[in-house]
């Protein structure tokens, strides 16, 4: 199984191997909208020289095995050194996000992956190969996590993903989320935030292409007023946002979800649905009515609205914030890996990242021991959002 070189294909021969992609993603049930072979084609097609080059290997015997998708992007910064970094000589790294390594289990899946990786590091084609969001508990990720015996070195970052069984995968029937007392006061703070707009509040679903641009408009609105907007999270209404939540639309896979009342939206949730899988990127609400909690009661209501759609599962995405701890009832164990290759810069600027994360590890460790975590995140959100109204 060759893995160095490239082939040139004719349109032909592109279209089969286009075509391999999404049934081997469909048949591992592992499709997203990150490795979409169209979005590929769709983003190669519209790439920019600063924005790195899409790169995709698939991994052939008789069958395709694996493949990894990624973004190669020449001159990187290092990572741990902030405004030092640009001092520095620039690495070219291998960015490899979310979902974009797909193998079929099998160890010779596995190891043809990692092999390749480690070659293109050992090559020196390559001084750093970044990955995104690995399963611990994976077979990948045990074997990329060890590259010491390559002459490579490995820094690991671990966090949690936060998710929300809504069916059982066996049996499909919906799973059951909190006590008969906790339902009941759900119900009672749901009549509560009705009255409070006198019965005016409408729950909205957003999946078609004509209904995104006033979605977008009214979302970003709600994020105008949010410690969001310091941080340039959440949706924007920019021509992007709109090109792209009207693709996923036209696709069938966008979903949106919204509380509205007559003077317009008060909340928000979007995402997109994959393989059974809600993943969510973005959700808010105005703070003028914090005290009436429509965030989580949005949330609340988006999983009865999924569960009754079918779908499995619904993943809150990266970051630990308080709600999802709070909502979720399955935990999942990952790992962000940054591979280097054995060259000179390449192990100092392992060390830099190394110290570096080893330190803000320490400092948030500390900060959640003594239960300050949650308390002066909230703070430093109130901080941004008080600097964006000034």
């Amino acid at each position: 199984m060759p893995s160095d070189g490239a082939l040139k294909l004719d349109q032909g021969e592109l279209a089969d191997r286009l075509a391999d992609w999404a049934h081997f993603l469909e048949s591992q049930h592992a499709l997203t909208r990150y490795n979409a072979p169209r979005r590929f084609a769709d983003g190669a097609a519209q790439a920019q020289p600063d924005q790195g080059q899409p790169l995709c290997v698939m991994f052939y015997t008789d069958r395709l095995l694996a493949l990894v998708v990624g973004n190669v992007i020449a001159g990187d910064a290092w990572h741990g050194l902030g405004r030092f970094s640009s001092k520095l000589p620039r690495l070219d790294s291998l960015f490899i996000g979310q979902g974009c390594i797909v193998t079929d289990g099998s160890d010779e899946a596995v190891g043809a992956v990692v092999a390749h990786l480690a070659q293109l590091l050992q090559k020196k084609c390559l001084q750093r190969v970044e990955m995104k969001n690995l399963a611990i508990e994976s077979a990948l990720h045990q074997a990329l996590d060890k590259p010491t015996a390559l002459g490579l070195r490995a820094l690991r970052v671990s966090h949690v993903r936060y998710l929300r069984r809504l069916r059982d995968p066996d049996t499909g029937a919906a799973v059951a989320y909190g006590t008969s007392k906790s339902r009941r006061k759900r119900r009672l703070r749901q009549r509560s935030l009705e009255r409070a707009f006198d019965g005016t509040l409408e729950f909205s679903v957003i999946t078609s292409p004509e209904q995104t641009d006033v979605f977008i408009k009214e979302s970003a609105e709600i994020v105008s007023q949010t410690y969001q907007a310091a941080l340039n999270v959440g949706i924007s209404d920019d021509p992007a946002t709109h090109t792209y939540l009207r693709s996923l639309a036209a696709e069938g896979s966008l979903r949106g979800y919204a509380f509205r009342t007559t003077d317009g939206a008060i909340a928000y949730a979007v995402g997109d649905l994959m393989c059974g899988t809600y993943y969510l990127w973005a959700t808010s609400y105005l703070p003028a009515y914090a005290k009436l909690s429509p965030g989580i009661l949005l949330l609340n209501q988006v999983f009865d609205t999924l569960t009754e759609e079918g779908v499995t599962l619904f993943d809150f995405g990266h970051g630990d914030a308080e709600y999802k701890r709070r909502l979720g009832n399955e935990e999942r164990q990952e790992a962000d890996l940054y591979v280097y290759g054995p060259q000179l810069v390449s192990r100092i600027a392992f060390a830099a990242h190394s110290g570096s994360e080893k330190q803000r590890t320490f400092v948030r460790n500390s900060l959640i021991r003594f239960g300050l975590l949650d308390r002066l995140r909230n703070h430093w959100r109130s901080l941004l959002k008080w600097a964006g109204a000034r």
